[in-house]
């Protein structure tokens, strides 16, 4: 049976649906209360951090079209590959559960009697359905999310630009420079995405061509909305932003502030079922996209279960990776309660992982090295700096786990024969 593929558009909009799921709404309290005002240039920092990373996966898909992390890694050794899709296939599954929760905290909202551990359990369920279906059902499906992600994010963003012009802004800079490098990981896990198209790239018609362009017009459209989303935010609530106990309550406050109060709670619930609905969106697109990565395992036959792993069904997807990830997200679910934190901490170092590996097998195996390629490196170096800070801020249980999840698939590496 012939690989299934995605057009190019498609790509981008599931790494767009990745990095602008659940990270951008989350954010926009936890960072007003951790750096204050400051809070949109740490998406603007990360952004330019991110940008020589970006150069070097498009070099490396130039040079591996139909590459994957696996594949960047194994440049210096297979072991450093199989750590780099590893660790990125169970940290990024981190940032799908969360999507999850994100959705099913929200719906609950509105219908209390709906018990959220079984609704959780049966999204994850769903998804892992989804998933054995052929990859053209995706298309739509992208649009779809997409569409609602985007209305909310456009209505304060274009509410702030007119509060600017039109409006009397009260704003004070707090003293909050020391919280500014623990708050990295967050930003990274809202942006860690661009890569999604490393595992798709082997579906893509043209994947030299494609790739790098999926993979550079998702990071920029990801980072321009973030930082305007999260600056309007600001504009529109000034201090009263990081006073919000959560999003949710700057997004209801956001409305009161700009809108007349009779159509305040219509708005509401659209908008919130809008964002409910690009987490799932989100969830499902990491699901999709990331699973491929245990595939890929599998088929070098680095893991338990390889055979079985490895086999096709009638629609030419692994069910049972699937069901693999479908595990893993419930052992999240059961491990988490729901905790945003350590979660969004998960995925970031998962993706810093595989980040990290990349740089320096590119590094070292070009004989190319232009001044990105060291930029690339110093990049690492501080989201790995970040990472510690974090850890030492917001608690280091996430990070245990990750270690922990390592070795047992090194465990698994080194066992197979």
């Amino acid at each position: 049976m012939a690989q299934p593929t995605i057009s190019r558009n498609t790509a981008i909009l599931i790494n767009t649906n990745i990095m602008l799921g659940t990270g951008v709404f989350i954010n926009t309290a936890k960072l007003a209360q951790a750096t204050g005002i400051l809070s949109p240039i740490v998406y603007l920092c990360v952004g330019v951090l991110l940008y020589p990373l970006i150069h070097v996966f498009t070099k490396l898909q130039e040079r591996l079209p139909r590459g994957s992390l696996y594949d960047f890694g194994s440049l210096l050794h297979p072991s450093l590959g199989f750590l780099s899709a590893w660790g990125y296939y169970v940290g990024k599954l981190a940032s799908a559960y969360l999507g999850i929760h994100i959705f099913t905290h929200i719906m609950t909202q509105y219908i209390p009697y709906i018990p959220a551990i079984p609704c959780e359990i049966s999204l994850i369920a769903l998804s892992v359905l989804l998933y054995r279906q052929r990859v053209n059902v995706t298309t739509s499906v992208q649009y779809m999310f997409m569409a609602c992600k985007i209305m909310p994010l456009l209505f304060v963003i274009f509410m702030g630009t007119w509060w600017f012009y039109g409006q009397t802004i009260h704003i004070t800079l707090p003293e909050t420079w020391s919280s500014f490098p623990a708050t990295i990981p967050f930003v990274l896990f809202s942006f860690a995405g661009f890569e999604a198209s490393c595992a798709l790239s082997r579906s893509l018609p043209n994947p030299e061509r494609d790739a790098p362009f999926a993979i550079l017009s998702s990071y920029l459209l990801a980072v321009g909305i973030s930082m305007l989303y999260q600056a309007s935010s600001w504009i529109i609530l000034g201090n009263q932003l990081a006073e919000s106990s959560s999003y949710l309550t700057a997004f209801a406050y956001t409305l009161q502030t700009t809108l007349p109060q009779w159509c305040i709670p219509c708005v509401n619930a659209l908008a919130l079922a809008a964002i409910a609905a690009s987490a799932l969106g989100a969830s499902y697109s990491i699901i999709f996209s990331n699973t491929w990565n245990l595939y890929i395992l599998a088929t070098k036959k680095h893991v338990w279960f390889s055979r079985m792993l490895s086999r096709m069904n009638v629609h030419n997807m692994p069910s049972a990776c699937g069901i693999v990830t479908g595990i893993i997200l419930t052992s999240y679910l059961a491990w988490s309660h729901g905790n945003t934190g350590p979660l969004q901490q998960l995925g970031a170092i998962g993706a810093t992982c595989a980040y990290t590996i990349s740089v320096i097998a590119w590094f070292i195996y070009t004989k190319k090295r232009t001044w990105l390629t060291y930029a690339a490196g110093i990049s690492i170096a501080i989201f790995l700096f970040a990472s510690v800070q974090s850890g030492i801020t917001f608690g280091a249980t996430a990070y245990m786990l990750f270690l922990g999840m390592l070795a047992i698939g090194y465990g698994m590496y080194i066992t197979q024969p």
